[in-house]
């Protein structure tokens, strides 16, 4: 039975070229799942610890899907567990994106780690709290604007230095890289499940292992996407599409299509794998403005570190300032809710 459980792991937010994108509400939907857990508390108070000792917990003899955090995909946001047709979700509930319950104790359970506080302790240093708030806030917030104007400079790029050769040319190459696939596959799980994010180390992957045939498609961060949109196009006719994920640059950019028998994946070089940047007839400016893009890249990758470190301050701040022996007990209480709902 073990065999043939999948534990995967997936991003359900992006920081994108229009700011922040979540699909929390899609992936936690209360109505799909059996029980929900909203995880509350600030940064350093436990969260993602918790999660990730309930999933060692519970992946033994169920199937754990692990949602990790776009902006430090070393830290978990969220967690699907299922077992006997019994699904439950976990989720980080705070900002941004913040998850309210729509139906209170008979769906959703607020779990609330801010009742360890040592709230005089935080009071003493509100003003450095507010303050490194603050610096993380205006991070984000140059990061987002870096990415706006690269995405309208992808834009520029793809609608009028592109020409109607090179998207013949994509397609030609699409049909020829598709496989033999089987026509009768219609179903679409995942496409509000994101295999990568874009934070302070750049454009970062899960890991997870796939068992079929996989042709990843390379090449100079423009054209493996235009190409993998040809791609889409060819498997959406003959309807043969088992899942799809995309970028979290933009939910217009294909990053991986998998099907019955191969998974077409950007990605770096493999044993089997397409340079797209043959595809484009490159020009100086074409050059121009794609140095342009990657440059708008790296000052959103720089401002997203900063981010980052001014978070970890504020961690070690709550973490200090917090009482450990409550969230021992929330995690027996969430365990043993956990399997009376599953064995139920």
């Amino acid at each position: 039975m073990n065999e043939q459980r999948e534990n995967r792991s997936y991003f359900a937010a992006a920081n994108g070229y229009k700011g922040f994108r979540s699909n929390f509400d899609r992936i936690f939907s209360p109505l799909s799942l059996n029980k929900m857990f909203v995880i509350k508390g600030g940064p350093g108070t436990g969260k993602s610890t918790l999660m990730k000792k309930i999933a060692t917990e519970f992946e033994k003899d169920a199937t754990v899907t692990r949602i990790y955090c776009s902006s430090d995909p070393e830290s978990l946001d969220g967690l699907i567990i299922e077992k006997n047709e019994k699904i439950i979700g976990i989720a980080d509930g705070t900002a941004p994106h913040v998850i309210e319950p729509t139906y209170p104790g008979a769906k959703e359970e607020i779990i609330n780690l801010a009742d360890g506080f040592d709230y005089h302790g935080l009071y003493e240093k509100n003003k450095e709290i507010i303050t490194l708030a603050k610096q993380k806030k205006r991070e984000f917030e140059k990061a987002y604007s870096a990415l706006e104007v690269a995405g309208s400079i992808r834009k520029h790029i793809t609608a009028f230095l592109i020409d109607n050769e090179d998207y013949s040319k994509a397609e030609c190459i699409a049909r020829s890289l598709i496989v033999d696939e089987r026509t009768d596959v219609k179903s679409r799980k995942n496409d509000y499940f994101l295999i990568s994010a874009f934070c302070k180390s750049g454009h970062v992957r899960l890991n997870n292992p796939i068992s079929k045939r996989t042709l990843s498609v390379h090449g100079d961060n423009i054209s493996e996407y235009i190409l993998m949109s040809k791609l889409k196009e060819e498997l959406n006719a003959k309807n043969c599409i088992l899942n799809i994920h995309y970028s979290p640059l933009s939910d217009e950019l294909v990053e991986a299509i998998e099907t019955e028998e191969c998974y077409y994946i950007v990605a770096d070089k493999t044993h089997e794998s397409f340079d797209s940047s043959t595809l484009i007839k490159t020009s100086e400016e074409y050059n121009k403005f794609r140095g342009m893009y990657l440059t708008l890249l790296e000052a959103a990758k720089k401002s997203f570190n900063e981010a980052s470190i001014y978070h970890f301050e504020l961690e070690k701040i709550y973490s200090q300032k917090i009482n450990f022996e409550n969230n021992a007990l929330i995690y027996k209480h969430i365990s043993q809710e956990i399997n009376y709902i599953l064995n139920k």
